[in-house]
């Protein structure tokens, strides 16, 4: 059995004065400092059997208009397929707006804040391509795969399920990558917690960024592939936070690296296949963009149409702060603006579906599912189940990798339709329509059998 690989990362830290992505409470305000860097990172790995790259950024989402970018230049630089390409994001929320920009209406992009961000944007895409020009990329080594599924416990207790609020039971889906000597490593972890410690107006890689300065220290380039986490959170918010499940998923992969079993075949490829989810639709546009002009003006009126974090008034929504009826009250106004906004520019474009590109990815005994978008938990133990019916030992080794190759936002389970959660309310990152996790499941299937 021969596999080889190279791995290459860039630094892609955005400029102080961009939008930071994901919380609404940051109301459009421009980033004000740095807590680390954010990086691309490039593996190539290649046997008799095949080759593919995986790409993975530190950024929200990608959409995949800018995944075929990041495509064509892999192809173009490694002379691999562009459908061997696989392009995850981390999706911190302490990055640039890459996907859903929020209070879009509320708060449109200015020209000159569109023009640094295409800046941004424009030389991310220029680092990275330099990056492939030559060096280590291009000089695959000979290496050995070891694979296996490390005790988290620790970080469960800093994880709750949105749909239960209790903690979740957490195991690390690991793959190391190491050269023969032992003297070059790579580890591509899978954890199924959202990046969304940090809240403040910080660029900040998140968990993962503690991740990566844990065992880059101890000579091992991580590579974080964010599971199926769309309804999984950390249990506190903050830098402390941020310190203490990386910390915690750091000292799982050091302890638990002597523990992988090295692969015993050379399988490499990479399937794809392209469906259309079914979209919920929003009111007609006529009626939301009434709605929206009408929640601004109460809004503007106290005062509240302004760009500075406001964290105390969402606060004003939790029951621990509901005897303060002007600042609930506030608050509540400011989640109906929101929402107002998003069903307003749904509306706008009112389209019935959505291209989704759904992905098995194969390397030695491991089988990574990708899906361009917000999956659940419960969405993978379905998986994993439907296959273990089909044959014994059959969903052994099977990661779920949400993020990649697109954005199509939130998939609900059906049990969180019926429990109206967060992740369920029309907005352009949650659209898709009740059932499209049990689709979305079965055309998986189909992929693997």
């Amino acid at each position: 059995m021969t596999l080889n690989a190279s791995f290459v990362k860039v630094p892609i830290t955005p400029p102080i004065g961009l939008r930071l992505g994901g919380f609404a409470h940051r109301m459009a305000s421009p980033s004000r400092f740095i807590h680390g860097d954010l990086y691309a990172r490039v593996l190539l790995v290649g046997s008799r059997m095949g080759e593919l790259v995986l790409v993975q950024l530190d950024l929200l989402g990608l959409y995949s208009s800018d995944v075929e970018l990041i495509r064509g230049i892999v192809s173009k630089r490694l002379g691999i397929k562009a459908g061997d390409v696989v392009v995850m994001a981390t999706h911190t929320h302490s990055s640039p707006e890459t996907v859903i920009p929020m209070w879009v209406n509320t708060f449109p992009y200015t020209r000159e804040e569109r023009a640094l961000y295409n800046q941004w944007f424009n030389g991310l895409l220029s680092r990275l391509e330099e990056s492939l020009e030559g060096g280590p990329i291009h000089e695959p080594k000979g290496v050995r795969v070891k694979v296996g599924e490390l005790d988290a416990a620790e970080s469960g207790r800093l994880c709750v399920s949105r749909l239960t609020g209790g903690y979740v039971s957490v195991n690390i889906q690991a793959v190391l990558i190491e050269t023969r000597n032992g003297l070059g490593r790579v580890i591509l972890y899978s954890h199924p917690c959202h990046p969304t410690c940090n809240m403040d107006l910080g660029v900040s890689p998140d968990y993962p960024g503690e991740v990566h300065s844990a065992l880059t220290s101890s000579g091992i380039e991580p590579m974080f592939m964010p599971g199926f986490m769309g309804d999984v959170t950390p249990s506190v918010r903050g830098i402390n936070c941020i310190s203490n499940l990386g910390n915690s998923i750091s000292r799982a992969i050091l302890g638990g690296m002597v523990k992988l079993s090295e692969v015993n075949n050379d399988e490499v490829w990479v399937r794809v296949k392209r469906i259309n989810v079914p979209l919920r639709q929003p009111p007609p546009l006529a009626r939301a963009k009434a709605r929206f002009e009408e929640l601004y003006g109460k809004a503007n009126e106290l005062g509240l149409i302004r760009r500075e974090p406001i964290e105390d008034l969402w606060r004003g929504l939790n029951e621990r702060w509901v005897r303060d009826r002007e600042l609930a009250l506030k608050a509540k106004l400011l989640l109906d603006l929101l929402y107002a906004d998003e069903e307003y520019e749904l509306a706008k474009g009112n389209a019935e579906w959505e291209a989704a590109e759904l992905g098995v990815v194969k390397l030695g005994d491991i089988t990574m599912v990708t899906v361009p978008g917000e999956p659940f938990t419960g969405t993978l133990n379905t998986i994993k189940a439907r296959l273990s019916g089909k044959a014994s030992g059959a969903s052994m080794n099977i990661i779920g990798v949400g993020y990649t190759n697109g954005y199509i936002g939130y998939i609900p389970t059906r049990e969180a339709f019926r429990l109206g959660s967060y992740e369920t309310r029309l907005a352009r990152w949650s659209r898709v329509a009740e059932g499209t996790d049990d689709l979305i499941a079965s055309e998986i299937l189909s992929l693997l059998t």
